[in-house]
Protein backbone atom coordinates (compact mmCIF):
# COMPACT_ATOMS: atom_id res chain seq x y z
CA UNK A 1 0.00 0.00 0.00
CA UNK A 2 1.52 3.20 -1.08
CA UNK A 3 0.76 6.53 1.51
CA UNK A 4 1.82 9.55 0.63
CA UNK A 5 4.88 11.67 2.29
CA UNK A 6 4.30 14.25 4.90
CA UNK A 7 7.32 15.98 4.14
CA UNK A 8 8.56 16.54 0.71
CA UNK A 9 11.66 16.65 -1.09
CA UNK A 10 13.24 19.66 -0.94
CA UNK A 11 12.87 18.70 3.00
CA UNK A 12 14.22 15.52 2.31
CA UNK A 13 17.06 16.42 0.77
CA UNK A 14 17.95 19.07 3.33
CA UNK A 15 17.30 16.63 6.34
CA UNK A 16 19.83 13.95 4.64
CA UNK A 17 22.12 16.74 3.59
CA UNK A 18 23.13 17.13 6.91
CA UNK A 19 23.55 13.15 7.36
CA UNK A 20 27.81 13.01 6.59
CA UNK A 21 28.94 9.74 4.70
CA UNK A 22 31.39 8.00 3.00
CA UNK A 23 32.08 8.27 -1.17
CA UNK A 24 31.96 5.22 -3.08
CA UNK A 25 31.72 4.03 -6.04
CA UNK A 26 29.72 0.87 -7.22
CA UNK A 27 30.57 -0.71 -10.26
CA UNK A 28 29.59 -3.64 -12.45
CA UNK A 29 29.94 -5.19 -15.68
CA UNK A 30 27.28 -7.14 -17.93
CA UNK A 31 27.31 -8.32 -21.45
CA UNK A 32 31.28 -6.92 -21.73
CA UNK A 33 29.75 -3.64 -21.13
CA UNK A 34 31.35 -1.92 -17.67
CA UNK A 35 28.97 0.33 -15.76
CA UNK A 36 29.43 2.20 -12.30
CA UNK A 37 27.78 5.43 -10.10
CA UNK A 38 28.85 7.29 -7.08
CA UNK A 39 26.99 6.21 -3.71
CA UNK A 40 26.78 7.46 -0.66
CA UNK A 41 24.06 4.50 1.07
CA UNK A 42 26.50 2.12 1.31
CA UNK A 43 26.49 0.61 4.91
CA UNK A 44 27.67 -2.63 6.53
CA UNK A 45 25.03 -5.25 7.55
CA UNK A 46 26.77 -8.05 9.26
CA UNK A 47 30.28 -9.67 9.97
CA UNK A 48 29.41 -13.37 9.99
CA UNK A 49 28.98 -13.37 7.10
CA UNK A 50 30.75 -10.75 6.09
CA UNK A 51 27.99 -8.50 4.15
CA UNK A 52 27.27 -4.63 2.74
CA UNK A 53 23.86 -3.32 1.39
CA UNK A 54 24.13 -0.74 -1.04
CA UNK A 55 21.18 1.47 -2.57
CA UNK A 56 20.96 2.39 -6.53
CA UNK A 57 18.62 4.21 -7.75
CA UNK A 58 15.88 1.44 -10.18
CA UNK A 59 16.11 3.68 -13.31
CA UNK A 60 20.09 3.56 -13.52
CA UNK A 61 21.70 1.04 -16.23
CA UNK A 62 23.56 0.37 -13.28
CA UNK A 63 21.04 -0.68 -11.61
CA UNK A 64 19.83 -3.18 -14.34
CA UNK A 65 22.95 -4.65 -14.46
CA UNK A 66 24.13 -5.24 -10.85
CA UNK A 67 20.48 -7.01 -10.86
CA UNK A 68 21.45 -8.91 -14.37
CA UNK A 69 25.01 -9.76 -12.94
CA UNK A 70 24.65 -10.62 -9.68
CA UNK A 71 27.68 -9.01 -8.45
CA UNK A 72 29.34 -5.41 -7.85
CA UNK A 73 32.65 -3.38 -6.63
CA UNK A 74 31.86 -1.07 -3.55
CA UNK A 75 35.54 1.13 -4.36
CA UNK A 76 35.41 3.32 -0.91
CA UNK A 77 37.08 6.61 -2.13
CA UNK A 78 39.67 8.29 -0.06
CA UNK A 79 40.33 12.46 0.05
CA UNK A 80 41.30 13.79 -3.50
CA UNK A 81 38.86 11.85 -5.04
CA UNK A 82 36.59 14.34 -5.61
CA UNK A 83 36.85 14.60 -9.44
CA UNK A 84 36.47 10.75 -9.14
CA UNK A 85 33.50 10.98 -7.56
CA UNK A 86 31.57 13.80 -9.98
CA UNK A 87 32.53 11.62 -12.63
CA UNK A 88 30.28 8.59 -11.78
CA UNK A 89 27.16 11.20 -10.30
CA UNK A 90 26.84 13.24 -13.51
CA UNK A 91 25.76 11.49 -16.87
CA UNK A 92 28.88 10.64 -19.72
CA UNK A 93 29.20 8.36 -22.85
CA UNK A 94 32.23 6.38 -21.17
CA UNK A 95 32.90 7.13 -17.40
CA UNK A 96 35.77 4.53 -17.38
CA UNK A 97 37.43 5.73 -20.55
CA UNK A 98 41.07 6.27 -19.65
CA UNK A 99 41.08 4.80 -16.31
CA UNK A 100 43.35 1.91 -15.52
CA UNK A 101 40.79 -1.06 -14.93
CA UNK A 102 41.39 -4.96 -14.05
CA UNK A 103 38.85 -7.34 -13.35
CA UNK A 104 37.65 -9.31 -10.12
CA UNK A 105 37.05 -13.21 -10.39
CA UNK A 106 33.39 -11.96 -10.95
CA UNK A 107 34.02 -10.02 -14.11
CA UNK A 108 33.46 -6.46 -11.95
CA UNK A 109 35.68 -3.93 -13.31
CA UNK A 110 37.90 -2.40 -10.59
CA UNK A 111 39.99 0.25 -10.07
CA UNK A 112 43.57 1.11 -9.10
CA UNK A 113 43.17 4.44 -6.57
CA UNK A 114 40.81 3.90 -3.31
CA UNK A 115 40.87 3.36 0.23
CA UNK A 116 38.70 0.47 0.35
CA UNK A 117 37.54 -2.00 -2.27
CA UNK A 118 35.21 -4.62 -1.93
CA UNK A 119 33.84 -7.44 -3.96
CA UNK A 120 30.13 -8.59 -3.23
CA UNK A 121 28.05 -10.87 -4.69
CA UNK A 122 23.90 -10.32 -4.61
CA UNK A 123 22.68 -12.79 -2.32
CA UNK A 124 19.43 -10.58 -2.04
CA UNK A 125 17.49 -7.57 -3.65
CA UNK A 126 14.97 -5.70 -1.97
CA UNK A 127 13.11 -2.26 -4.16
CA UNK A 128 12.09 0.05 -2.18
CA UNK A 129 10.55 3.67 -3.05
CA UNK A 130 13.28 4.92 -5.93
CA UNK A 131 15.65 1.90 -5.34
CA UNK A 132 17.03 -1.11 -4.65
CA UNK A 133 18.73 -2.38 -2.07
CA UNK A 134 21.51 -4.42 -2.76
CA UNK A 135 22.35 -6.99 0.17
CA UNK A 136 25.96 -8.31 -0.90
CA UNK A 137 28.05 -11.06 0.45
CA UNK A 138 32.15 -9.79 0.72
CA UNK A 139 33.88 -11.87 -1.25
CA UNK A 140 37.33 -10.15 -1.50
CA UNK A 141 38.10 -7.19 0.07
CA UNK A 142 41.65 -4.61 -0.22
CA UNK A 143 42.94 -1.66 1.82
CA UNK A 144 44.85 1.12 1.57
CA UNK A 145 46.15 3.61 4.05
CA UNK A 146 44.24 6.88 3.34
CA UNK A 147 41.99 8.88 4.95
CA UNK A 148 38.76 9.04 3.79
CA UNK A 149 36.58 11.24 1.21
CA UNK A 150 33.43 12.61 3.09
CA UNK A 151 29.86 14.19 1.80
CA UNK A 152 27.83 16.47 3.86
CA UNK A 153 25.75 19.54 3.08
CA UNK A 154 26.32 18.72 -0.58
CA UNK A 155 29.99 19.13 -0.24
CA UNK A 156 32.96 16.74 0.02
CA UNK A 157 35.23 17.44 2.92
CA UNK A 158 38.17 15.32 4.63
CA UNK A 159 37.71 13.50 8.10
CA UNK A 160 39.57 15.23 10.71
CA UNK A 161 39.88 13.39 14.20
CA UNK A 162 39.13 15.06 17.25
CA UNK A 163 41.91 13.78 19.26
CA UNK A 164 44.91 12.03 18.81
Amino acid sequence: MKTKSLIGLDEFKQAMGKLATGVSVITTSFQNQNFGLTASSVTSLSAEPPMLLVCVHQNTDTNKAISSSGSFAVHILHEGQENFAKRFSTKMEDRFEGLELTYGKSGVPLFSNYLVQIQCTVVQKVKAGTHTIYLGEMNHVEIKDHQPLLFFNRNFGIFKPLTK
